[in-house]
């Protein structure tokens, strides 16, 4: 297959295919050979449209990916939420 004949996108540039993945016939058959090849190898390098590659990663990745509050952001909003309130405090002194 030519690689120029390979189309495979992220619809987000297209409304009505923003939460899809498109591509012609050759673009969708070499992703399903990558697939194939990250699931047998962990990484399949075929460029394909705007991807580079394909990896498979284990569960454990995605499962520690979800949204962390770590402890400098609770330190950056209590930050922002003292500066709103002092702020709030100095318009109603200058109001007033």
């Amino acid at each position: 297959m030519n690689s120029d004949n390979k189309h495979l996108y992220h619809g987000s540039d297209w409304a009505e295919h923003e939460d899809v993945l498109i591509g012609n016939k050759e673009g969708l058959e070499a992703l399903r050979f990558a697939i194939d090849e990250a699931i047998e190898k962990g990484e399949s390098k075929t460029e394909i449209g705007e991807f580079l590659a394909i990896r498979c990663l284990d569960s454990k990745y995605f499962e520690k990916q979800g949204n962390v509050n770590t402890f400098g952001s609770k330190i950056a909003f209590v930050l922002i939420g003292v500066a709103f309130i002092l702020t709030a405090f100095l318009v109603w002194l200058a109001v007033s």
